[in-house]
């Protein structure tokens, strides 16, 4: 009698931790239908998006808005029938901010990125380059001194280009990254913001909804393979 009790709670227990895996399980994306590469603006047309839903609920997004770019990677799970929730991580960012010094080129790497990024390259819009080892960088930053004949508020050299190669450890490829910074700019690395926001698909067409992301709402639309 002992023996049919212990039994019967064993297969209590398994059909009770079946139960427990099968609803976790359940907000996991199934419906391979929505699964591509989504592209439009945000809401005020500032911001261009490019979002890819994997097979796997894995997602990568991309927003620029005026040089500035933000790559994230995270996950895509089901809320209800119709509502998806994105939970997603900032691998990179890379854009431009106030500068300090007009002789001196900031550039802001964040801890995280130094063995991401191999170097930077500097160039001067005749050409001239200078080139920048991570060895230089101090306290998540790197200082140049720039050539103020070759780059000043003077049209034609108000600007230069930094250039650099970007290892993505979640694509697992490297990528070349180029930024054109403008006289009185300064220069950031960064990574690690987290954001997470809802959205709804619907013939091949996907919102934001509720609480917006950084980027702010945006439409996307699904390309056609």
């Amino acid at each position: 009698m002992k023996n049919s009790i212990i039994v019967i709670l064993i297969i209590l227990s398994c059909i009770a931790l079946f139960l427990i895996i099968t609803c976790s399980g359940s907000s996991a994306i199934k419906n391979t239908s929505i699964t591509g590469i989504y592209t439009g603006k945000t809401k005020d047309k500032k911001t261009g998006c490019a979002l890819m839903i994997n097979k796997d609920s894995t997602i990568q997004l991309a927003c620029v808005s005026k040089g500035d770019t933000s790559e994230y990677y995270g996950g895509i799970k089901k809320v209800n029938d119709s509502l998806l929730h994105i939970s997603c991580q900032e691998e990179i960012f890379y854009g431009l901010m106030k500068g300090f010094d007009d002789d001196t080129l900031f550039i802001h790497v964040d801890s995280s990125l130094v063995t991401s990024l191999n170097g930077f390259n500097v160039i001067y819009t005749n050409g001239k380059s200078v080139k920048i080892s991570n060895d230089k960088i101090v306290d998540n930053a790197l200082k140049l001194h720039v050539n103020r004949v070759l780059y000043n508020e003077l049209r034609g050299r108000d600007y230069l280009t930094i250039s650099t190669i970007f290892y993505s450890r979640v694509k697992n490829l490297k990528k070349k990254i180029s930024l054109k910074v403008t006289f009185g700019s300064a220069v950031s690395f960064n990574s690690g913001f987290k954001q997470d926001f809802n959205v709804v698909i619907k013939n091949d067409t996907l919102v934001t909804v509720g609480e917006p992301p950084a980027s702010g709402h945006f439409r996307l639309v699904k390309k056609k393979e």
